[in-house]
């Protein structure tokens, strides 16, 4: 699939425009309108690379959505304004700074008297294809059980993803285009997306937890650590990741895995390093102090000293190879 990142932008004051644009863009539906167009205004910025697509909207007039059933994963982070959104099973409200999952496979409604969105979009089977890697369900029936957030330590960490994925489509020259940034990407938002909200590979995961190996927080942290490796993540970000404690988290590592959650996230850090050294080249201004930088290895000489026990040879000698 096209990699490079496609944009569309538009602002108008027309009503009956604005619609287009989002029929055009997400889906079908029937307009109510609830509010005044006096002053009306609507904005949106779209932009996609890959299976990856992002969106920024704000409509100024209160309105009801009658919406056509979608069939890939939608998260909304709503910046400013109120949004309500739901099915005949299930109705969620949100507003500035709350986050919630739009529904799949059904008609459902969304109202607003006012709306600032940001919305990230992706393939649904990308979302079921990691929640078959962590919780072994099949991915063919993976669905999710409910619109809201499980906890608001996670509809917090879920709302930076967000975020942090809307960053990497700004500028001319916007990382996302990068495939391995966009694979990144893809992980961090599914993860989030599996973390956030309810879903039927949970009930079979808790249930895997208790037969066998590994329990259900410690595959969590292992899944966040694997998507954010990249992110500032302390022992308690982590924790509430696994929805569980850090003491427990903590012990639950040295029973299972024979470690630690942060020297685990260490160790991916350093993975991470090893690979990107592997694909530098030098004569493009790669250095190791630079790669050691941005996996959080500030001191390029214990760097190379843990570098050389796992690998076998210093940092230097795979840059130049």
């Amino acid at each position: 699939m096209d990699s490079a990142v496609q944009r569309f932008e538009v602002a108008t004051r027309d009503v009956l425009r604005a619609h287009e644009s989002i029929r055009d863009t997400f889906a079908g539906h029937r307009l109510l309108i609830r509010g005044s167009q006096e002053g009306f205004r609507y904005r949106q910025t779209t932009a996609t690379s890959g299976d990856l697509a992002v969106d920024s909207l704000l409509h100024t007039m209160g309105v009801r959505e009658e919406v056509d059933p979608i069939d890939a994963v939608w998260i909304g982070l709503i910046a400013g304004g109120q949004l309500q959104v739901g099915h005949a099973r299930e109705q969620v409200s949100g507003t500035a700074g709350e986050v919630l999952l739009f529904p799949q496979g059904v008609d459902f409604t969304c109202e607003w008297p006012l709306m600032d969105l940001r919305v990230v979009r992706l393939p649904t089977h990308e979302v079921a294809r990691r929640a078959a890697e962590v919780a072994g369900v099949d991915p063919r029936d993976f669905r999710f059980r409910g619109l809201a957030p499980i906890s608001p330590a996670l509809a917090r960490y879920c709302a930076n993803t967000i975020g942090y994925v809307h960053s990497l489509f700004a500028g001319d020259d916007a990382t996302i285009a990068e495939p391995l940034v966009r694979a990144a990407a893809l992980d961090s938002i599914a993860a989030a997306a599996l973390a956030t909200f309810p879903h039927n590979a949970t009930d079979d995961e808790a249930a895997r937890s208790v037969d066998h190996g590994t329990p259900a927080s410690v595959r969590r942290a292992l899944e966040l650590i694997e998507a954010r490796a990249h992110e500032p993540l302390t022992l308690h970000a982590i924790a509430e990741g696994a929805r569980v404690g850090p003491r427990a988290l903590q012990e639950a590592f040295r029973r299972h895995r024979g470690t630690t959650p942060m020297a685990h996230l260490r160790g991916t850090r350093l993975d991470r390093a090893h690979r990107e050294l592997q694909a530098g080249d030098p004569g493009e201004g790669v250095t190791v102090t630079a790669v050691a930088a941005r996996w959080g290895f500030h001191h390029r000489g214990r760097f190379a000293e843990e570098y050389r026990r796992r690998y076998g040879r210093s940092p230097q000698e795979t840059l130049l190879s």
